[in-house]
């Protein structure tokens, strides 16, 4: 399409850098302002002894809109980190509805799409709303409200992170340690631990306890009952199993319950997936008179093999997680159906327990971390906030901007605009990488709070500024002669109050 209509366009040569003019002459100004001691109105008059009068004139007209502009940096730190802050948030949420599954992607589609809606809709109906209703009837005026939504959608974001915290996955901390038990075997074990915590878990199961304290390696003892434990044959009369558990300090440590008590070991994997999407693995107990000599776990949905383990016969098998897709699955061991429609869920981590003899082959799929809860519709909110914040800050910030300018300054004030999103971008880079905060919900706090204050920075500084208005007959004589740039004048002063 460009190379189509190139030639209905005219388009003409730069003749010069008006940006290294603007620098140049700045610096000039500011050389000589240091050597002087005579006193000046302004101190880009002090570069008079070498630039054109009109240069100075034009560039005294928008330093007060670049000195404007500075606090909105943090509008772009905004912009950006919703790209991945609140793609990660999704990343924990529930994506269900009806029969269709929304992705985390998926949903960033909406906030351009709502940019579109509510252009049309500010422009016929907000707008003019704010003008006879609120007092908002100059551009600045609206810039500012711009700055308030776009810190409220980090507020609602940080609600929303605050919901979502009791989903998280609960990884280990200093002072305490977790402790996870599965019963590998086809009975129901009585436990008693430290002769304090009497329990029992269910075939195929799991136990857990994600607050004990420590402080280093802690030993706890333990008895546990296996005399309901049919498909044992090995086993003596005595059927009491005694001796110590071990957790350590800010780890989580998981044991497995064979024929001989307590006989495997791990540090377990609790924290979900960085996709958001379920992990599942296996741990299979494997009777001594199993004749097999492997073993095949297919994990298929409608006939369809999403994954499989596959491992040589061994009386204790632990798999490495492997991540899946959300959906319901049948699982299948040496082609037999030993479970079917096992939900996985997004955020889910999930262990499959399995026991195998020659008499039966049974599992069960135990849920490790919970899965994600809160809906993903509960981002609706901050991308609405954040649109709006976008239309009535950058949209209006560009048309702020272009006519507040004479024509040979019009690409100056565009470009610092570009400047300030770079550095905005670079606002959200350093605070991301230097890990200032250990909880996503204070870090959306922080740019909210941030968002706050430099809305009220900006609102001050709009009080003090005169509006300039250039004529029409002056602007396309600037733009016919390129080398003059003289103002007109102001033709109307007034306060943004």
């Amino acid at each position: 399409m460009i190379l189509i209509t190139k030639r209905s366009y005219k388009i003409q040569k730069p003749e010069r850098n008006i940006i290294v003019d603007v620098t140049k002459c700045a610096y000039h100004a500011f050389y000589q302002k240091l050597k002087s001691k005579e006193k000046r109105h302004h101190w880009l008059d002090y570069a008079d002894d070498k630039y054109e009068p009109t240069l100075i004139e034009d560039i005294k007209s928008i330093s007060s809109v670049l000195i404007l502009l500075s606090p909105l940096l943090i509008f772009w730190s905004l912009h950006s980190a919703q790209s991945s802050l609140w793609i990660f948030q999704t990343t924990r949420m529930n994506g269900e509805v009806g029969g269709y599954l929304i992705k985390p992607d998926q949903i960033q589609i909406i906030y351009p799409a709502f940019i579109i809606i509510l252009v049309p809709l500010f422009y016929s109906y907000i707008y003019p709303f704010m003008e006879k209703y609120l007092y908002l009837n100059t551009p600045l005026r609206k810039i500012t409200c711009g700055c308030f939504i776009a810190a409220l959608s980090y507020y609602a974001s940080g609600i929303v992170e605050m919901n979502l915290e009791y989903n998280y996955a609960k990884t280990p901390v200093k002072g305490l340690a977790q402790m996870r038990i599965y019963n590998t075997l086809d009975c129901k074990i009585p436990i008693k631990i430290n002769t304090e915590k009497n329990f029992v878990i269910n075939e195929l199961d799991i136990w857990q306890d994600t607050d004990i304290r420590a402080n280093g390696i802690e030993i706890l003892s333990y008895e546990i009952d296996l005399s309901d434990c049919r498909a044992i044959e090995s086993l003596p009369k005595k059927r009491k199993v005694t001796g110590n558990l071990q957790v350590i300090e800010s780890q989580a440590i998981s044991w497995t319950i064979n024929d001989d008590g307590f006989n495997c070991k791990f540090i377990d994997h609790v924290d979900k997936s960085h996709s958001g999407n379920p992990i599942v693995r296996t741990l299979i107990y494997t009777n001594d008179n199993y004749c097999g000599s492997r073993l095949d776990l297919k994990i298929m949905h409608n006939n369809n093999l999403f994954e499989s383990f596959v491992f040589p016969k061994q009386k204790f098998i632990k798999s490495d997680f492997k991540e899946v897709l959300h959906n319901k699955y049948d699982l299948f061991l040496n082609n037999r159906l030993v479970e079917s429609n096992v939900p996985l869920k997004l955020g889910g981590v999930y262990t499959i327990l399995v026991h195998v003899s020659n008499s039966a082959v049974i599992a069960h799929t135990v849920t490790v971390t919970q899965p994600n809860s809160l809906h993903i519709l509960w981002v609706l909110p901050q991308q609405i906030f954040l649109a709006a914040a976008e239309i009535m800050v950058n949209v209006l910030v560009m048309e702020f901007t272009y006519s507040q300018a004479p024509a040979s300054m019009k690409a100056i004030l565009q470009s610092y605009w570009i400047f300030v999103s770079f550095f905005g971008n670079v606002l959200i880079i350093v605070v991301s990488k230097t890990r200032i905060f250990e909880r996503k919900m204070h870090e959306l706090f922080f740019y909210a709070i941030f968002m706050t204050t430099s809305g009220i920075v900006f609102g001050i500084l709009a009080i003090f500024y005169k509006y300039r208005y250039f004529s029409d007959h002056k602007l396309q004589d600037n733009i016919s002669k390129n080398s003059e740039r003289s103002v007109t004048g102001s033709l109307s002063l007034k306060f943004d109050k």
